[in-house]
């Protein structure tokens, strides 16, 4: 057994009862009817593609929920978690997995005044 998964939230939204199923394998987990029933449950394209609420559990549309972020931020605010999550981030994601779809001409750019500060 490993000592990590490391997992996309994109490919869990793609394709979530293969990507359960290989981390339920890597943690010697059982993956029960049970188990791909709650995933269906709350995955399925059904469900809506985005929170409306602050909801402790979330039913959601995995396959839209994973590009609904580029509906709601700013090509500025996209830049600059680019620029804090880059070196990280490159390992896993292309330039074009960046870029937002058409930039909505409604939205205005906003910018967070200060950087959250991250435990170390």
């Amino acid at each position: 057994m490993q000592d990590m998964a490391l997992l996309r939230h994109e490919d869990l939204s793609r394709n979530p009862f293969d990507q359960f199923e290989k981390l339920f394998r890597s943690l010697d987990l059982n993956f029960t009817d049970e188990v791909r029933e709650r995933i269906f449950d709350y995955s399925n394209e059904s469900n809506p593609p985005h929170s409306r609420g602050v909801e402790k559990l979330i039913k959601l549309n995995s396959k839209k929920v994973m590009s609904h972020w580029k509906n709601v931020l700013s090509a500025q605010e996209v830049k600059r978690i680019k620029n804090i999550v880059g070196e990280v981030s490159k390992y896993y994601y292309s330039d074009s997995d960046w870029e937002l779809d058409s930039p909505n001409p409604d939205k205005p750019e906003k910018i967070a005044t200060k950087a959250p500060r991250h435990k170390q």
